[in-house]
């Protein structure tokens, strides 16, 4: 009988997966929670651990800083487009629009990103979702049983 392999290949296509994955959870936990009246600063937390943890664990060697630059910047764009899909939901409520109306409305978009009261809470939110990040990664790097290093053999 044959030992069962040890060595996990490096899959990026499963690495991608999860760090959109990430990235989706972190725009609909910020909206379900703004949606209900609290500020969701940990669902960018929650987004981006996902998204690193999943890389790394399916992606191997050089390529796994990648999987950080990827999940920070694809969960910043879930926080803002949360943070924007809730402003779309109260502006048509108030008037009695619908929130597909507003949310294709390249107008409303522009004029929603051009506000600076807008980008309170997202920011507040990247922040955290920037000190968790490096976080996970630092603790990525500081893991024993990694082999980030093999290629330099």
């Amino acid at each position: 009988m044959e030992e069962f392999q040890t060595e996990q290949k490096s899959n990026f296509f499963m690495g991608l997966i999860f760090v959109i994955g990430g990235a989706l959870v972190t725009c609909a936990l910020y909206f379900g929670i703004a949606r209900l009246g609290y500020f969701s600063s940990w669902s960018s937390a929650v987004g981006v651990t996902i998204s690193i943890l999943g890389y790394n664990h399916f992606v191997k060697g050089a390529s796994r800083s990648l999987g950080l630059v990827l999940g920070v910047i694809l969960n910043a764009v879930g926080i803002i487009y949360g943070a924007f899909l809730n402003l779309c939901a109260i502006i048509g409520k108030e008037y009695g629009m619908s929130m597909s109306e507003l949310m294709f409305n390249k107008n409303s978009l522009q004029e929603a990103l051009t506000e600076a009261s807008f980008w309170k809470y997202p920011a507040i939110g990247i922040a955290i979702m920037l000190f968790i990040a490096f976080q996970n990664r630092k603790a990525s790097f500081s893991d024993p049983d990694d082999d980030d290093d093999e290629d330099d053999e």
